[in-house]
């Protein structure tokens, strides 16, 4: 929950709660680290994975051939891009967090 809570921006007990919906739904499994046993490891389950492919495995296939089109340097141009622009984004977000806020 930590990990994902640090990632997403939610807070640990949300997605505490999150994982709980899931896994009572039979979306996830939860079990423990086997290296490290204060871990829990969240894991898809068979339904997950079936669900995943009915809706997103004509589209990740078809990405993967709009990918194939572009050369090693343009995906690495688009991927500079991309990260300049989360960059630019997680500045702003800071910014505007740590400006007070105006009575309106």
């Amino acid at each position: 929950a930590g990990a994902v809570a640090a990632a997403t921006g939610l807070t640990p007990a949300a997605v505490t709660a999150l994982i709980d919906r899931l896994e009572a739904r039979g979306l996830v499994t939860r079990t423990r680290s086997l290296e490290d046993r204060r871990k829990v490891v969240i894991e898809a389950t068979d339904l997950t994975r079936e669900l995943s492919e009915r809706y997103y495995g004509a589209i990740a296939r078809e990405g993967e051939k709009v990918m194939a089109a572009f050369s090693a340097a343009e995906l690495a141009t688009v991927l500079r891009f991309i990260d300049a622009a989360l960059e630019l984004q997680s500045e702003q977000l800071a910014r505007l967090k740590a400006e007070p806020a105006s009575a309106g």
